[in-house]
């Protein structure tokens, strides 16, 4: 089962998360990653919560036939989408920026992806 530790560094949220579980498409075997998700909120209105964020990835992710390159971005997917939903609607719910690292083994193989993802905006 995915767990989730939350740590606060100055205006960045940063979630470890370990044991998630996903199924190779290809062989149906058991992968399973760790990943480390650095964000800062693009509002104080707007911060994910730890426990939201797991339903989310046990609902998208967890034990669902995922290739190990997509499962960074269905985790960025499940930050995003929590972080415009809490709060009052606003062009700030998004984050400002998000860093993603994730270690993904299974099957004898091993995939380290990263991505970050910045928002700008302008408002008028």
């Amino acid at each position: 089962m995915v767990e989730i530790k939350e740590k606060r560094i100055n205006t960045e949220i940063c979630f470890e998360i370990s044991n998630l579980t996903t199924r190779c498409p290809h062989t149906n075997g058991v992968d399973l990653t760790e990943a480390t998700l650095t964000y800062k909120p693009g509002s104080p209105k707007h911060v994910v919560n730890k426990d939201e964020l797991k339903k989310c990835l046990e609902k998208v992710v967890e034990n669902q036939k995922v290739t190990m390159e997509m499962i960074p971005l269905l985790i960025l997917s499940c930050l995003i989408q929590n972080a415009v939903v809490i709060g009052p609607p606003s062009r700030e719910a998004s984050p400002e920026y998000a860093e993603i690292s994730t270690i993904s083994r299974g099957g004898g193989k091993k995939f380290t992806i990263c991505a970050n993802v910045w928002f700008e905006r302008e408002v008028k």
